[in-house]
């Protein structure tokens, strides 16, 4: 039965910060604290989502950042960024890009809102526009019958960073 696990990017340098070090968006690098925090949310997420068969990631830092933590562990699971996973590309092709990478087993997709909140929805209710929001280091795992498609999601959790942090505290 394959399943889904999404992961919203760590926190991350402040977009004026960024803009003051010439830096672009899509080269905004995670926090000290960002870092230190997702270190305990990977532990947190091994404990509840098991394993993971393909880690998938947006090509902007934080966000492969956040994977390449994440991928700690999970020292055999292939990490791969794609551009899908980019702010504001579409999400049906996603799915198809989704149901065409797993094999029955659990992957993880790590990037940004308002994107994942709206991949949850579609996944689950058929509409993007369901209320649902990822805070930064945030997680949810969606279950499939069959296969990764729209509609066809049951959401087995959604948890925050908070929440997983004291999930992998609690389980070392």
């Amino acid at each position: 039965m394959p399943r889904l696990l999404i992961v919203r990017h760590a926190i991350a340098q402040d977009r004026d910060e960024a803009y003051a070090q010439h830096r672009s968006d899509a080269d905004r690098p995670l926090t000290d604290k960002g870092r230190r925090r997702m270190q305990q949310v990977a532990a947190g997420i091994h404990c509840e989502a098991g394993q993971l068969e393909q880690i998938l990631s947006s090509p902007l830092l934080r966000a492969h950042q956040t994977a390449e933590i994440l991928s700690r562990q999970y020292p055999e699971t292939p990490l791969t960024i794609t551009d899908s996973l980019s702010p504001g590309q579409s999400l049906p092709s996603l799915v198809e890009e989704l149901a065409a990478t797993s094999h029955g087993g659990a992957v993880a997709i790590v990037g940004h809102e308002p994107d994942l909140s709206s991949l949850i929805a579609l996944l689950v209710f058929r509409n993007e526009q369901a209320a649902i929001q990822l805070k930064k280091g945030g997680a949810a795992l969606l279950d499939f019958p069959h296969r990764i498609a729209i509609g066809n999601g049951v959401l087995l959790w959604l948890l925050t960073p908070g929440q997983l942090r004291k999930l992998g505290s609690n389980n070392r």
